[in-house]
């Protein structure tokens, strides 16, 4: 998206990164049936990658403007919380949760949301290649998962661990920096 939106070229190493990362994605989505394309939540695949393209499309449409990070993301949230006030009321949707999912979601909204979303926001302020920036966050499916096994003792699929290892392939091969072939000039 930042090709046609920032004017950034799209290179082969863009592709062949992208191609990389994707595949590993798939791969995990399908629980190792790449090449059936038989999604277990075909939803939520869907609903996944609609949002990649709205949390792209916020970040690249935001990542040039001279705005202040921190008031544009009060404006985004603050006109989110109205709009969803009335969502849920039309929806009779309002219910008492429990403390715990209160801290939760305060404990999302602080640290998730709102100071990673500020380090994101001047991350993409001041690099100039923003693929080699975005790639990185490919890296946040495989702390998941070492958290997940860890903390909450989940087992890790064999499917899981190839998409990954796609996944950091593709992001590495973004961040290296390949130096060209030139023909030795002779005298």
């Amino acid at each position: 998206m930042a090709v046609p939106f920032l004017g950034q070229r799209f290179t082969l190493k863009n592709l062949i990164s992208i191609i990389l990362a994707y595949s590993g994605v798939i791969v995990i989505a399908t629980q190792g049936q790449f090449l059936a394309l038989d999604f277990k939540n075909p939803l939520g695949v869907i609903l996944g990658l609609g949002s990649s393209v709205f949390f792209a499309g916020y970040w690249i449409l935001n990542t040039r403007k001279p705005r202040d990070a921190v008031v544009s993301l009060l404006l985004c949230f603050g006109l989110s919380l109205p709009i969803l006030s009335v969502l849920m009321l039309w929806q009779n949707a309002f219910t008492l949760v429990p403390w715990q999912a209160l801290a939760g979601g305060i404990y999302i909204g602080t640290f998730e949301m709102g100071f990673a979303f500020l380090l994101w926001m001047q991350a993409m302020r001041m690099t100039d290649n923003t693929a080699q920036l975005s790639n990185l966050v490919y890296l946040s499916p495989p702390l998941s998962l070492i958290l997940l096994a860890t903390i909450a003792d989940e087992p890790i699929m064999a499917s899981t661990v190839i998409g990954l290892v796609l996944i950091i392939g593709g992001v590495l091969f973004q961040q290296i920096h390949l130096k060209p072939r030139g023909l030795k000039h002779r005298e």
